[in-house]
């Protein structure tokens, strides 16, 4: 593909996210607090998931995963992002006893301000399913597969610098693309 048309294709690209992203209403702090409230419309969207979870098990990997690596791609490019986190062999944060999904390569900390925050977290959460996202944590809540819901997150770290996100086991390396084909598919022509 030349130059020229790598540009335009990613012009089209951020115009669709831009598009889908408007689409989607901006969460508000609930009860004064600073929590990630998602719209019912994503909420309805990321209740579509499996009802799975994997685990991180019991030894470091000393990477990311290519579902994880995909991903974090996919974020940076499509969000203009620079400072996603991702493998650190330690243990779980909320329980020590275990080790963190990140010491299995399968999650990322996307660091980002709170209104920026809501909207890349409402997006992830819109298209957990395509995704192969697991959980999410961001501003006081939590989200798992399978859920119709956020919940109050009461863990060590409220996540209110960065969102949290796991990806499955044998995450799809592919899904970013699948993503950014349905993204194109849906500009006007």
């Amino acid at each position: 593909m030349s130059r020229s048309a790598r540009s335009l294709s990613h012009h089209r690209l951020l115009g669709a996210v831009l598009a889908l992203l408007a689409l989607l209403p901006a969460s508000a702090p609930a009860s004064g607090e600073d929590a990630w409230v998602p719209s019912p419309a994503v909420l309805a969207r990321a209740a579509r998931t499996p009802g799975r979870y994997d685990p991180a098990g019991n030894a470091c990997t000393g990477g990311l995963t290519v579902g994880a690596a995909s991903l974090r791609t996919l974020l940076a490019r499509l969000f203009r992002l620079e400072d996603i986190g991702g493998y650190a062999c330690r243990p779980n944060t909320a329980n020590r006893s275990r080790l963190s999904v990140h010491a299995v390569g399968r999650a990322l900390d996307v660091m980002v301000g709170s209104s920026r925050g809501d909207m890349i977290a409402d997006w992830l959460l819109a298209n957990a399913d395509a995704l192969d996202v697991q959980l999410l944590i961001w501003r006081r809540r939590i989200w798992r597969s399978g859920q119709a819901n956020v919940r109050v997150y009461t863990g060590p770290n409220p996540h209110t610098d960065h969102i949290h996100v796991e990806v499955l086991e044998g995450a799809d390396p592919n899904a970013g693309l699948a993503v950014r084909v349905h993204l194109e598919k849906a500009l006007p022509v």
